[in-house]
């Protein structure tokens, strides 16, 4: 589904060349969870931006879905991130002047689903993260935990093969990560979608089938987690 081949992304800062990560070799299954751990700087939001076509490698190759898109122009991979990825951000990014329901509509207008169709399908990707009762509410008017629920469901609602989360639940508290993690969790696995999950926050790790450690750019270790908890159960 994913493989990074060789994959470096190196930055210039004066006269010294930093590297945001380092020699990644990685293949993701189809169907895969995936938790990239390690501490701030460690290359978790650089690779995430790779695979994401925000950023391009200084070298080596990245594949998704059979596309090599390390070799893409702008329009290609504009094209590439409509169609084949979705984005969770810590910060929910929801567009402060529509409801929750139209902020999941304007991911399916960017498919070609309009009117009451759009809608109708606005309201079962709420459903599923549970948040169909809050639909008509504006972002200031939910709570952390809400926004990034109503943001998951827009992630979700582009149909993605591939839906990429950066650190979501760095603003929220125990109670409310659990809620916000049973919701992705479900939702992806009910959808087949690949996801590839970055955090500082270890005990998130055990949610996913596979947790990579990145330390200094590099790949750490790689593991299948062969104990996998529900988000109900996590412990910190």
């Amino acid at each position: 589904m994913i493989e990074l081949e060789a994959v470096s992304k190196a930055y210039s800062m004066g006269e010294r060349t930093v590297f945001g990560v380092k020699d990644i070799d990685l293949v993701v299954e189809e169907g895969s969870f995936v938790v990239v751990v390690g501490p701030s700087g460690c290359g978790k939001t650089t690779l995430l931006n790779l695979i994401g076509g925000i950023d391009s490698p200084t070298e080596g190759t990245i594949t998704v879905s059979g596309k090599e898109i390390s070799s893409l122009d702008d329009g290609d991979l504009t094209d590439y991130r409509k169609k084949e990825l979705g984005f969770v951000f810590q910060f929910f990014n929801l567009i402060s002047t529509l409801t929750a329901r139209e902020n999941v509509e304007l991911s399916l207008n960017l498919r070609g689903v309009d009117g009451e169709e759009s809608k109708e399908k606005a309201r079962e990707f709420l459903d599923l993260v549970d948040g169909s009762d809050f639909e008509d509410r504006f972002p200031s008017e939910l709570s952390g935990g809400e926004q990034q629920r109503v943001a998951i469901a827009r992630a979700l609602a582009k149909k993605p093969s591939v839906l990429l989360v950066d650190e979501p639940t760095g603003n929220l508290d125990v109670d409310v990560t659990r809620k916000v993690m049973s919701a992705l969790c479900e939702s992806t696995e009910e959808l087949g979608i690949t996801t590839i999950m970055v955090t500082h926050d270890l005990p998130l790790a055990k949610l996913g089938n596979r947790i990579i450690e990145l330390k200094d750019g590099r790949i750490a270790g790689d593991k299948i987690n062969e104990e996998r908890v529900p988000p109900e159960e996590l412990e910190w």
